[in-house]
């Protein structure tokens, strides 16, 4: 005589399968994220402005009501669709699946409680929660890992502008192409030619300034808040007046790279 299939079996071994499922894609969205920041000149910037627009941060200016009256701080809350948006867009949809795949977990395991389940559940929560407190350490870095590929390059240009601060337009070894304006900022090079926004791989960015007692300052594409710097007098990084007559927010932290070369993060960001 043939069995029944037991009635009771199928839907727990159906939970079960729920469940694992539902752990896996939970962990693929977590190592996704810490890939994605670990590898993504860009990602602080993604997160910035994640928060900007669920109008979580406010945006800071050295002078808010002209910013406001250009549009510059409408244009920042907004959302473009450019590489910045398209990665707001993504980090969000990781998040919000990341959110659905864990609370599924816990009311499949609390359907039916079971010590697996259980310890499953625990497992994934500490590991967002070890997300959540380490992303900044990998972001550090990753920035670190970026700033030494660049370094080479800004040691040569350095070099040459201890030897003389251009006075007019031209082109810093290896193929730094900048504009100057003497007359009224002849401390700061705006650098020219540069094609991608929000780089993945980091790259120079819009200013080379000198300082005082002969510090250069270099402005990275991605780390929009970071500065490789060069201190020949052997000082460490401060607070600074830019060549535009701002001041710069505090340091945050600052990295050693090499012997008076320094990554410097200003700001609370």
């Amino acid at each position: 005589m043939p069995l029944k299939p037991n009635s009771e079996s199928s839907p727990i071994h159906c939970r079960d399968l729920n469940f694992i499922v539902a752990s896996l894609f939970s962990t693929a969205i977590m190592l996704s994220i810490a890939i994605w920041a670990a590898s993504d000149a860009s990602f602080r910037m993604t997160i910035w402005k994640v928060r900007v627009v669920l109008c979580l941060e406010h945006v800071q200016s050295n002078d808010p009501e002209i910013a406001s009256e250009l549009g510059i701080t409408d244009s920042i809350q907004s959302l473009s669709w450019d590489s910045l948006g398209f990665r707001v867009i993504g980090i969000c949809l990781l998040f919000f699946l990341g959110s659905i795949f864990t609370a599924a977990c816990l009311s499949l395991s609390i359907s039916r409680v079971s010590q697996l389940k259980v310890v499953g559940c625990c497992l994934i929560i500490i590991s967002w929660i070890t997300l959540y407190a380490s992303v900044d350490t990998i972001q550090d870095w990753r920035a670190r890992r970026h700033a030494m590929k660049l370094l080479p390059d800004l040691k040569l240009a350095a070099t040459n502008l201890q030897k003389q601060w251009p006075s007019k337009p031209g082109t810093l070894p290896p193929n730094i192409t900048f504009y100057v304006s003497p007359e009224t900022y002849p401390q700061t090079l705006l650098v020219s030619g540069r094609k991608v926004s929000h780089p993945v791989s980091e790259e120079l960015g819009n200013e080379i300034s000198q300082g005082d007692d002969g510090i250069i300052r270099f402005d990275l594409a991605a780390e929009y808040d970071s500065t490789i710097e060069f201190h020949p007098n052997g000082s460490i990084p401060k607070q600074y007046v830019s060549g535009f007559g701002y001041p710069s927010p505090p340091v945050t932290s600052f990295t050693k790279l090499k012997e008076n070369w320094f990554l410097v993060r200003y700001g609370n960001y």
